[in-house]
C-alpha cells in the first residue's frame, strides 16, 4: 500500500507541474520569442548554416543561431522539454537534501517549489539571452550536486560536467569565468580526498572537455577576423555603457544601446557590435575607468544594489491586458515615474518617446493605475522572494565554511554572473537564470531548519 501511495504522491506532483508549466508555455506564446531579437539570430543562423560569415560575424554567440535556425519559431517547444527534463530532477534534489520521501505532502511542496520557479520558467520559455545557457549551467549543477558529492565521481560524469559548461559558452560566454572557478574549486577540493589520483583524473577530464568546445568559436573567429577570440564583439559597448548606470557620472555615460551607437558613429563606420567598434569602446572603457577609478568603484556598488532590488524576470501584466500599444505606452509612463521613485534604472529616452506621442499623466486613468499595481505586486513578492534567497545564501556560506564543496560549487556559478551584471549590465534576466542554483543551494545549506518547520515527522 505504501508503494501504492508512493506512486501516486509521484503523479500528482508530476501532474500539476506540467499544468504549470504548460501555462508558462501559453504566457511565453503571447509574448513571442524576443521579437526581432529571433530574427537577428535566424539571419545569422541561415548564414552561418551556408557557410557565409554573417554581416557581423562576432556577435550575437552562435549557439542561438544554430538553434533558430534548426527549430525555427518551434524553438519554444525545444526549450519546453529542457527545462521540464532539468525541473524534474531539480525537485528531486531538493527533497533529497532535505531527506523528505515522496508521501502525503509531495502535492504541496511540489507546488511551492515550482511556485518560486515562475520567473525561471517565463525566462527560459520566453527569452533568448539567457534561456539555453540558463538551462545548461542548471544541468551542470545538479550533476555536480548529485555526482560530485561522491568521493570517486564517474569520468564519464566529469566530462559531461564539462561538456555541458561547453556548450553553455557557446550561448554566453560567461560560463568561460565558470569553468575557471569551478575548476579551481575542484582543485582546492583535491586535497580533501582520498582517493586523489581518480579525483584529479576526473577534474583533468572535465576541464579538457570544456576546453574541446571552445575550438569551433576559435576557430571560426580566427577564419572570420585573422586572429582568434573568446568573447563576442559587444564586450567593449556593454562595459562602456555600462558606466552609464551610476547616476551624474564623470564619464557622461548613458546605459542604452543608443549611447553606445551614436558615440561609436562619430570615430568608425562600424557599428558598436563589430570588431573595430568592439576594440575602440573597450579602449575607451579601460581609460574611463583608469580615469575615474573611485567612480568606477561606486558604479560596482550601484550595480549591486540594483542587482538585489530590481528582482526577478517577470512578465509584464500590462502587455496581456492592453492590446492597444497607446494604453500599454501610458502603463510605461507610470512604471517609469514608479522606478524614478524607487531609486531604480529609469528609461530616460523612452520618458522622451512618450512625451513626443503626447503620452501624458494628466491623461492616464484608474485601469493603467490598476495594471501597474498588479505588475508591481507580483515583482514585489519575487522581489522579496530574491532578496531572502541571497540572505539565506550568504548564511549558508558563513554557516558551512566557504571551503566546503558544496559552497564552491554554488559560487562558482554565481558569481561570475552576478559579476558581469554588476560591472557591466544590470539587468534581472541575469538573477532570474541563477534562481535554481541559488534555491537548491538555500534548501541544502538550511536542509535541518527546513525538515524541522515544514516537514516535522516526515524523515
Amino acid at each position: 500500500m505504501s508503494g501504492l501511495t508512493n506512486t501516486l504522491a509521484k503523479r500528482r506532483w508530476a501532474l500539476s507541474l506540467w499544468l504549470l508549466i504548460l501555462c508558462i508555455t501559453a504566457v511565453s506564446f503571447v509574448f513571442g520569442l524576443g521579437g526581432d531579437m529571433f530574427h537577428g539570430h535566424l539571419d545569422q543562423g541561415q548564414s552561418l548554416m551556408a557557410g557565409v560569415a554573417p554581416a557581423n560575424p562576432g556577435f550575437p554567440m552562435w549557439g542561438y543561431s544554430f538553434l533558430a535556425d534548426l527549430f525555427g519559431e518551434t524553438i519554444v517547444f525545444f526549450q519546453l522539454v529542457f527545462v521540464v527534463s532539468i525541473t524534474i530532477p531539480l525537485y528531486r534534489t531538493a527533497r533529497k537534501l532535505l531527506g523528505i520521501p515522496y508521501e502525503r505532502k509531495t502535492l504541496a511542496a511540489g507546488l511551492l517549489f515550482t511556485a518560486l520557479l515562475i520567473p525561471w520558467f517565463f525566462l527560459t520559455l520566453s527569452y533568448w539571452n539567457n534561456s539555453v545557457w540558463s538551462l545548461f549551467s542548471v544541468a551542470a549543477y545538479l550533476l555536480l550536486v548529485n555526482r560530485f558529492a561522491e568521493e570517486d565521481a564517474p569520468i564519464g560524469d566529469c566530462a559531461l560536467v564539462g561538456l555541458l559548461l561547453g556548450l553553455a559558452y557557446n550561448f554566453r560566454t560567461e560560463s568561460l569565468m565558470t569553468a575557471i572557478l569551478l575548476t579551481g574549486s575542484l582543485l582546492i577540493c583535491w586535497r580533501f580526498q582520498q582517493r586523489r589520483v581518480s579525483y584529479l583524473r576526473g577534474v583533468s577530464v572535465m576541464a579538457a572537455t570544456m576546453m574541446v568546445c571552445l575550438v569551433p568559436y576559435l576557430v571560426f573567429t580566427s577564419a572570420v577576423f585573422g586572429k582568434p577570440r573568446l568573447t563576442t564583439t559587444n564586450g567593449g559597448g556593454v562595459a562602456y555603457r555600462g558606466l552609464g548606470y551610476l547616476p551624474d557620472n564623470p564619464w557622461n555615460a548613458k546605459p542604452y544601446d543608443v549611447f553606445v551607437r551614436d558615440k561609436i558613429a562619430s570615430l568608425t563606420d562600424q557599428g558598436p557590435w563589430s570588431l573595430e567598434g568592439d576594440e575602440i569602446l573597450g579602449s575607451m572603457f579601460y581609460r574611463a575607468v583608469s580615469e575615474h577609478p573611485w567612480a568606477f568603484a561606486r558604479r560596482l556598488l550601484v550595480g549591486l544594489r540594483m542587482n538585489l532590488l530590481q528582482g526577478l524576470h517577470l512578465p509584464r501584466i500590462d502587455e496581456i491586458l492592453y492590446p492597444d500599444e497607446r494604453d500599454r505606452m501610458f502603463v510605461h509612463l507610470l512604471r517609469e515615474r514608479l522606478k524614478a521613485r524607487l531609486g531604480l534604472d529609469v528609461k530616460e529616452y523612452q520618458l522622451e518617446s512618450y512625451a513626443d506621442h503626447g503620452i501624458r499623466v494628466e491623461d492616464v486613468h484608474s485601469g493603467h493605475y490598476a495594471a501597474l499595481a498588479a505588475e508591481f505586486a507580483v515583482r514585489a513578492l519575487y522581489g522579496a522572494e530574491w532578496l531572502l534567497l541571497v540572505a539565506l545564501s550568504a548564511l549558508a556560506v558563513f554557516r558551512n565554511g566557504l571551503f566546503r564543496r558544496e559552497t564552491l560549487f554554488f559560487l562558482s556559478f554565481f558569481l561570475p554572473m552576478l559579476f558581469v551584471s554588476m560591472a557591466f549590465q544590470t539587468i534581472p534576466r541575469h538573477t532570474a537564470s541563477l534562481l535554481p542554483i541559488t534555491l537548491l543551494f538555500c534548501i541544502g545549506g538550511h536542509a535541518d531548519f527546513i525538515r524541522e518547520k515544514f516537514f516535522p515527522g516526515d524523515e
